[in-house]
């Protein structure tokens, strides 16, 4: 829980609850009295919660296609590239399907070289550390990207 909200600003108290309180001895169940405080707009608040919880939870409960990683990125606009947990949070809010975190994560990218340009391709990698980038056959760089990824901008 650290992880993913004290990067954005929070300050988290979170205490586990234990699985029955007639019960005490059975120990602590998988849930926390979470609190979070910090000073920020209603509308980033929202938009971090609306993204991270499901991530917290790791199930969504409903079918995931392409209008999720939209969603994910519209709502993690300003904030997802930046965190030190994208990967961790693109997988787990799009329930570990491997294409759709693919265009979440491609598509953050883009948008991290448009806000810095002077971005070596060499520094941005995914998840397992390998590059984005793809070297072609003129020698240059581009990003490894598939046709139908086109929402991204890309061509």
């Amino acid at each position: 829980m650290r992880r993913l909200f004290e990067p954005l600003g929070y300050a988290i108290s979170a205490q586990p609850l234990v699985l029955d309180e007639q019960f005490p001895d059975w120990g602590e169940s998988h849930y926390f009295d979470l609190t979070l405080s910090g000073t920020m707009r209603v509308r980033d608040l929202l938009a971090h919660l609306c993204v991270l919880i499901p991530v917290l939870d790791d199930r969504k409960h409903y079918f995931v296609g392409d209008d999720e990683v939209e969603k994910l990125l519209r709502r993690g606009e300003g904030w997802l590239t930046a965190h030190p947990e994208r990967d961790l949070i693109t997988r787990r809010y799009l329930k570990h399907r491997r294409d759709l975190v693919r265009d979440a994560l491609e598509c953050a990218v883009r948008e991290q070289i448009a806000q810095q340009p002077t971005l070596a391709a060499a520094q941005i990698e995914d998840s397992t550390g390998a590059s984005l980038f793809e070297a072609r056959d003129d020698g240059c760089k581009t990003l490894r990207m598939q046709a139908r990824r086109a929402r991204c901008g890309v061509r």
